[in-house]
């Protein structure tokens, strides 16, 4: 299953050095990195579709989730904070969880 992970890696990686402004693929290769416990190459796929799209709710979530993880509890809440739209019932659940961390 571990080569599956790496060669899905390698993959979008060569479709990302093609279109490197592609948000898709590069939150593709972010879950993949968080499902192997690689964080920070997962805040960096994040962190580009953020530079592509600041408003981009789901990469906030999904980094606001990166961060609970690693424990970044601040950034975590500000970035759940931000991706939440009028019915985003995750990034809701997220951001209580969160609030319950940070006491």
């Amino acid at each position: 299953m571990l080569g599956r992970y790496r060669e899905l890696i390698e993959h979008l990686t060569k479709f990302i050095i093609i279109e490197p402004k592609n948000n898709k693929a590069l939150m593709y290769r972010r879950q993949v990195y968080y499902i192997l416990c690689r964080y920070e190459e997962s805040f960096v796929d994040l962190n580009k579709v953020l530079n592509i799209d600041p408003k981009h709710a789901k990469a906030l979530r999904h980094r606001g989730q990166v961060y609970f993880t690693v424990k970044r509890y601040k950034e975590s809440l500000a970035d759940l904070s931000r991706s939440l739209e009028p019915d985003n019932a995750v990034a809701l659940g997220s951001q209580g969880q969160t609030y319950y961390m940070l006491n």
